[in-house]
């Protein structure tokens, strides 16, 4: 474990670390999906005549050109709703996946169609939003992109980063690229986990150029001490695996300005060793 995930661990549990977050990562309540009107009137139609195709044409209709939430899960949604086609060529499963919405009272699917997206998805804007708005104004940062295409267009152009995983941090500083992933992990196992995986994902596979620094930003139910895959996976970490909490993001940034590249190439394992010193 490095210097940097040794000061995470501990952060956790200094008095205010929930609250600190509130500044990245504020609670909200998301407004409810939108629902035009008249398109609400053709689902009540197709709903009230139990005119399958024409009720699943419009739910998704729906949830491609209004963001809307399909009302049920099911396995098949996301196929009848990317290949039109098959809503004519597969009537048995359309027949059966329409009695699953027809099952359900008018004003549920209603509510179910116009459901809040999840917190958990607004992290990651929530904490571009922080990001751009803490570091843009120090000379001394370049961030090389406000967005997640221009991020991963500058890093393929700069440190040839040829992944499709997007990126949230894409900075220079004296010469020195760092790149990474943030995720606010919010409890155990499923979703979370892959979220967590994917965060991981930067320091594990990319590949270490010189004057290149790959960094996880995690925080939350993550650092809680455990047993649970999140913390063990923290606690075997590797020397050269910088994962790090937000809140020191300005620290570590810091610790890389000190770094005086002189317009020389330095390996990673070189800057990683400097960034692990305490003095």
């Amino acid at each position: 474990m490095n210097f940097w995930t040794k000061r995470s661990t501990k952060l956790a549990y200094e008095l205010g670390y929930l609250d600190r977050l509130l500044e990245i990562y504020p609670i909200k309540s998301n407004p409810r999906r939108l629902m035009p009107q008249h398109l609400w009137n053709n689902i009540k139609k197709a709903y009230n005549e139990k005119n399958s195709k024409e009720l699943i044409r419009l739910l998704n209709k729906g949830v491609k050109s209004y963001k809307m939430k399909f009302p049920v899960e099911c396995y098949y949604t996301s196929s009848l709703r990317n290949e039109t086609r098959w809503i004519d060529l597969n009537p048995k499963t359309v027949k059966k996946l329409s009695k699953l919405v027809l099952d359900q009272d008018i004003d549920v699917i209603f509510d179910k169609c116009t459901a809040p997206k999840k917190v958990s998805r607004q992290a990651g804007p929530m904490f571009d939003n922080w990001f751009q708005t803490k570091f843009r104004n120090d000379r001394e940062i370049k961030i090389l992109g406000t967005n997640d295409n221009e991020r991963k267009k500058n890093a393929k152009k700069y440190i040839n980063y040829n992944s499709n995983k997007g990126l949230d941090v894409f900075i220079n500083i004296n010469e020195i690229y760092i790149l990474g992933e943030a995720k606010f992990i919010t409890d155990s196992g499923g979703t979370q986990t892959n979220q967590f995986k994917s965060a991981l994902n930067i320091i594990n596979t990319f590949d270490r150029n010189d004057n290149v620094i790959p960094i996880a930003i995690i925080d939350g139910h993550c650092w809680r001490k455990s047993e649970d895959f999140f913390y063990k996976a923290i606690l075997n970490s590797e020397q050269n695996q910088i994962i790090i909490s937000a809140l020191l993001l300005e620290d570590f940034f810091n610790k890389v300005k000190e770094i005086d590249t002189a317009g020389q190439k330095i390996k990673n394992s070189e800057i990683i060793n400097y960034l692990n010193s305490q003095d």
